[in-house]
């Protein structure tokens, strides 16, 4: 007998089948352009020190019309353990070991489309390349044929086709658009004002622009390239529908696994130890976190940890709040070593009696909140 997530596989590839090519590929453009969306928000999230979730891509749009947010979530997720799986392959090539075997866990399988599988995309991609070369050598056979009659060189035919946007010169090797140019329409141009500042922050020697490379560039979501424009490094936004694809780019993305979701975050803008503490923060297990921060302040430096550090961010804690995780500490028996104690002034501790003794977490209390600053 069929299990329901068979039928669901078998029903989403017969839906899939049915589909024109033209519709299969503008989806697969779709869900990478999607992953590339993803990412960028968790980079974004991580610089803004929250993590990222998968309700939160519902609730900025970056979900694609044909797939519903757990289609999303899990998308990334198998993206992300392909990844890994890559990268540990590749890892245990370098180091001449036999690669392990992986095991997912995820909750039901989610094909990776086809743009994704690396063997497929350069498939893909070298067919592609092929056949724009032989499009191309169609294309200007003919005015090819007839430049070598009249002598004229390769470059002044490049210059030649950029005259139409007033003698604009960009470096011929240069990123093209979909008609070879680089000058943008006129529905381009409120973006470049702000463009142009921005590559006018690149700082280049005026006997130094014919080493001058191009590069890719996005103002106020607008995505273009710098490139030298009269001798000067200027900003042309892509006309809509020739932006050359985005890399999906996780890099240094890392995952950790909650009770009802998992949450993403870039351990190059977020340190471990603050995406542990916000993980504990979006838990809402108030108890669990006292304890756990307790724990690991004992066994670290070793301390107890004042009660106040639970109102910093991200944890936000009330003093009502903190009273309330201490009682259900107290009683829920699943933290037998986790202690309370003050201070001379007052100021409340707690620690963990695996760690600390109770008489030397008096005393580093007490150091902490009188003794040393009688000292200055």
């Amino acid at each position: 007998m069929a299990q329901p997530e068979d039928k669901e596989m078998a029903e989403t590839a017969q839906g899939e089948e049915s589909l024109t090519p033209e519709e299969q590929a503008r989806r697969a453009r779709v869900e990478h352009e999607a992953l590339v969306a993803v990412f960028k928000s968790v980079r974004t999230a991580s610089s803004d020190s929250r993590l990222s979730q998968p309700a939160q891509w519902e609730e900025d749009g970056l979900v694609p019309d044909h797939l519903t947010g757990e289609d999303l979530e899990m998308m990334v997720y198998d993206y992300l353990h392909a990844f890994w799986d890559r990268e540990e392959e590749r890892a245990l090539e370098e180091a001449d070991q036999e690669p392990k075997p992986t095991f997912r866990t995820a909750t039901r399988a989610v094909g990776i489309p086809r743009a994704f599988d690396p063997a497929a995309r350069a498939e893909d991609e070298a067919r592609a390349a092929q056949e724009a070369a032989d499009a191309e050598k169609e294309a200007t056979a003919g005015w090819r044929t007839e430049s070598d009659a009249f002598g004229e060189s390769e470059s002044a035919l490049a210059a030649e086709s950029l005259s139409v946007h007033g003698g604009d010169e960009c470096p011929v090797d240069a990123p093209a658009r979909g008609d070879g140019s680089f000058a943008s329409a006129p529905h381009e141009r409120a973006h470049e004002k702000d463009g142009q500042e921005a590559a006018a922050a690149v700082v280049h020697d005026e006997d130094d622009n014919d080493a001058f490379e191009p590069f890719e560039l996005t103002v106020e979501g607008v995505r273009g390239v710098v490139c030298l424009v009269d001798g000067e490094p200027a900003f042309v936004p892509y006309a809509p529908g020739e932006a050359p694809e985005e890399e999906v780019d996780c890099t240094g993305i890392k995952l950790l696994q909650g009770r009802t979701s998992y949450y993403l975050y870039d351990s190059g803008r977020m340190t471990d130890a603050f995406a542990n503490w916000a993980f504990m923060a979006e838990e809402n297990d108030d108890a669990s976190t006292l304890a756990t921060l307790a724990r690991e302040e004992s066994r670290t430096y070793p301390r107890p940890m004042p009660a106040s550090s639970l109102k910093n961010d991200p944890f936000g804690f009330t003093d009502d709040r903190i009273d309330e995780a201490w009682k259900v500490v107290q009683e829920c028996g699943s933290y037998p070593d986790i202690a309370e104690t003050f201070a001379s002034n007052g100021d409340r501790y707690f620690f963990s009696t695996d760690y600390l003794s109770r008489a030397y977490a008096e005393s580093l209390a007490e150091w902490a909140s009188v003794e040393r600053y009688m000292n200055v």
